[in-house]
């Protein structure tokens, strides 16, 4: 029974169903409100994704789910070992560009984004040297030499270095998959037979005790020494 809540997916069934219920709230007949469609927009989010994990269990895409899973936990583990510097740089960004509107740093939140944004490639050199243009001649030499800081560190470092944890040994993600998914194949199948047969039909098969003699002559071995006899006494012959 505990093992119920070991599976990450049914911690998302009563959310999400709790989520549509609120969106849709049933029974009702009345058009749904505006402010009831951020609860349908995380629903519906929350839903498809919980399908595309539910599919894990299938043998033909089942391996290729489990290794996005792989490499989606190994970036996490990677993202979250270099948070010291992202927060690194959405705060110095957010700091220079506090006293100018500029709408990528406005706060700290998007700021942190526009950070993200920025080592996954949109460094758009461009709008920051136009943002600091209404600064100092300190404050510009500062932006850039932080930029070209950013873009070694991150945009050259970080980023490959994710790429090639993510996809640089994908043999070895694909194997592991592999094994997984056997599992997983064969937890579903016996829960599916413990979940089918019902306590009354059960007790028919069920068994307290089981006794094993291997020692005790009965017809199968026989069969297997008589068969094997010919053949050791052809070796005895030939070793004598």
């Amino acid at each position: 029974r505990w093992e119920y809540f070991l599976e990450i997916t049914n911690f998302l069934d009563l959310p999400v169903s709790t989520l549509f219920l609120t969106f849709v709230q049933l029974p009702s007949t009345k058009p749904i409100p505006y402010y009831r469609l951020k609860f349908g927009i995380v629903g519906i989010f929350a839903y498809y994704f919980l399908m595309f994990l539910w599919t894990r269990g299938l043998s033909r895409f089942g391996i290729y789910i489990t290794m996005f899973l792989e490499v989606l936990f190994t970036l996490l583990k990677v993202v979250s070992a270099f948070g010291l510097l992202f927060i690194c740089y959405s705060v110095t960004f957010f700091v220079i560009f506090t006293t100018k509107d500029a709408s990528e740093f406005r706060t700290f939140d998007d700021s942190t984004l526009k950070v993200i944004a920025m080592t996954m490639g949109e460094l758009d050199y461009t709008g920051l040297r136009e943002k600091a243009e209404y600064l100092s001649d300190d404050m510009q030499t500062i932006v850039i030499l932080v930029f070209i800081i950013f873009c070694i560190t991150m945009s050259l470092v970080v980023n490959n270095l994710l790429i090639g944890l993510a996809v640089g040994d994908i043999e070895l993600v694909r194997k592991t998959a592999e094994i997984k998914l056997l599992s997983l194949q064969v937890n579903d199948i016996v829960e599916s037979r413990s979940k089918m047969m019902s306590c009354r039909f059960r007790r028919f098969f069920y068994v307290k005790t089981v006794t094993e003699m291997p020692n005790k002559d009965d017809c199968e071995t026989d069969h297997r020494q008589k068969e094997h006899m010919p053949h050791n006494k052809k070796k005895i012959e030939l070793v004598c």
